[in-house]
């Protein structure tokens, strides 16, 4: 767990875009392809937004469209024609389209995905379509932008990310894409966070443990890149700060990989024991930033864990009053008033 010092692209995740295990944040979508813009979602850990009952439809209208004149749902009947699916591939079983769609005039798309038409105004031809409904859009036109809605102020047409995360105290991990340590931290201050700094052995052994099943290793946020051996936390805390390693046998093991001519200055975990003997599992050791498999047949795909800032989860003070005898048939009352909850 982190105190970070967020930079003007990160920032902390509030509960305006928070919705149970999930942060929704903007996409930086520049004429973009409903395919461009998941793949973006994909590289912070996440897709675009899923929407599969009515109060996931009610939350994506009143928290989360507000900003948007249209908004990309990563709901689509792309794989499956005429079968919309959510990003996970599951079969969608809600659905708000406008009158007519997803087949307007009864004629079927090749292939579409539902965009969330948030705006509040309509033109003359659209007849009886209503805000937050869903129109079937063409995945393979380049609209998705952060142009701004001349009548309105809003974005015209965005894309948004749902991004699944695991809590731990007041911090969220996620999953990021690398393949390199400096794309998977871009892509983890992206989120609002950085790669993950670990203060201690027991935040060691929580994340060998949560992640160990899915991967063999995962970049974390230690790094010597800007004064060799001088390891630091991209979160900008030092090792004095935090005072806690977990260094594999003979690592930090730069010399392994200066005869190859690589420079090994950013930092992995190893989930599990692997065909080598510094790779113990919940250990640390040091790699070449473009680390692979295709050099160095002992690692999977490299992917990172970014660990993002909540506001403090607080727990509720003062206790409830029940009032009523305790009998079969006798109504009690709960007197809730005491108790306050500063979240």
């Amino acid at each position: 767990m982190s105190s970070y010092s967020l930079n003007e692209e990160g920032h902390q995740a509030t509960s305006n875009n928070i919705r149970g295990d999930s942060l929704y944040l903007p996409l930086d979508v520049n004429n973009d392809n409903w395919f461009t813009a998941q793949e973006k979602a994909k590289n912070i850990g996440g897709y675009l937004i899923s929407i599969d009952t009515a109060q996931e439809q009610q939350f994506a209208a009143n928290k989360i469209a507000v900003n948007f004149s249209h908004l990309a749902t990563g709901l689509s009947d792309i794989d499956t024609d005429g079968v919309y699916e959510k990003p996970d591939g599951s079969e969608l079983t809600y659905s708000n389209f406008l009158p007519g769609y997803p087949y307007p005039w009864g004629i079927d798309q090749d292939g579409a995905y539902a965009l969330l038409v948030s705006r509040e105004y309509f033109n003359s031809w659209e007849g009886n379509w209503e805000t937050n409904q869903w129109y079937s859009a063409d995945p393979y036109g380049n609209y998705l932008s952060s142009e701004i809605d001349p009548k309105n102020g809003r974005i015209a047409h965005g894309a948004l990310a749902e991004i699944p995360f695991i809590r731990r105290a007041d911090s969220a991990y996620v999953i990021v894409e690398g393949p390199t340590w400096e794309e998977a931290e871009a892509n983890a201050v992206a989120l609002g966070g950085h790669l993950v700094t670990i203060n201690d052995a027991e935040e060691n052994e929580w994340i060998s443990n949560i992640y160990n099943s899915s991967y063999n290793q995962a970049w974390i946020g230690i790094t010597d890149k800007d004064v060799e051996g001088q390891w630091m936390w991209s979160s900008n805390q030092s090792l004095a700060s935090t005072g806690y390693t977990n260094w594999g046998k003979l690592e930090p093991y730069n010399e392994y990989y200066s005869s190859s001519g690589l420079t090994a200055n950013h930092g992995a975990i190893f989930f599990n024991n692997l065909d080598w003997g510094a790779a113990t599992h919940g250990a640390w050791g040091d790699l070449p930033n473009t680390a692979s498999k295709q050099q160095f047949n002992y690692l999977d795909s490299m992917i990172g864990i970014a660990e993002i800032p909540l506001a403090p989860n607080n727990a509720p003070t003062g206790a409830a009053t029940l009032n009523g005898d305790f009998k079969v048939g006798q109504t009690i009352s709960i007197d809730t008033s005491p108790i306050s909850d500063a979240d």
